[in-house]
């Protein structure tokens, strides 16, 4: 995904030589930058194209064998289709429309299994994102249990959770996943949102800075609701 947001601020830059600086930026996480040189237009742009151009992996097609839970067949299917996948791979798969397969090989194709049952001797059981079992190593479930809150199980509320079963209740389910952009479906998205706003470019008089007393330079410090400036006495420009 950032190999792709890259080499689009790339051809940004050949086109009007707009300038990009990194502010944050966690692999697999977020990226926070600063876009200088350009307009709303172009970031807008940009803005898009990480939403709706950036091919990912999702599960496109659902096969029910079994479903014995509460769950209607849509909503799982529909659940299972937003269940986010490890996509490194992605730039390295065809297209399925573009594949010269029949539908279904390893250059367009995933396969995910998932088959639960819940035991006589247990009230209820989770079905989580963790029991999807992936064909490919480099498909798979997205961990979450690195997010989970100190003091609670990893193990238990690490997954997301697609459907519950109560005793003998029971889901076996062959998923097919696929490359796709967030244009022709909003499950390959890639993102959890993507937002921008003005970054302001703040200049102080300086003549009539000189001209102020230190209490009214605090006072003006002071009533910034944002708390954006700050007063040193003897520091720079004070």
């Amino acid at each position: 995904f950032f190999s792709a947001v890259y080499y689009s601020i790339l051809r940004m830059m050949n086109d009007c030589k707009p300038v990009v600086e990194i502010v944050e930026l966690e692999p697999n996480e977020y990226i926070k930058f600063n876009l200088r040189n350009t307009g709303i237009p172009m970031a807008n742009t940009l803005r898009r194209v990480m939403q709706s151009e950036v091919p990912i992996i999702a599960i496109d097609i659902v096969n029910l064998e079994r479903n014995t839970s509460v769950l209607p067949d849509e909503m799982l299917c529909q659940r299972l289709g937003l269940i986010p996948l490890t996509s490194s791979v992605a730039k390295d798969m065809e297209f399925v429309m573009n594949c010269p397969c029949d539908g279904a090989c390893n250059n367009c194709t995933v396969e995910l299994t998932l088959s639960c049952r819940c035991p006589p001797d247990v009230n209820r059981m989770l079905v989580t994102n963790q029991d999807l079992k992936s064909s490919h190593p480099h498909v798979q479930p997205v961990d979450f249990s690195q997010y989970v809150p100190s003091g609670l199980d990893a193990d238990k509320y690490g997954g997301i959770v697609i459907c519950k079963l109560t005793k003998g209740q029971e889901i076996v389910v062959k998923c097919l996943a696929r490359k796709g952009i967030g244009k022709e479906h909003a499950k390959w998205i890639p993102t959890c949102t993507v937002a921008m706003a003005y970054m302001p470019d703040i200049s102080i008089n300086k003549e009539v800075a000189d001209q102020m007393s230190g209490d009214q330079k605090q006072e003006w410090a002071d009533c910034c609701p944002k708390k954006v400036y700050k007063y040193e006495p003897g520091g720079a420009g004070s």
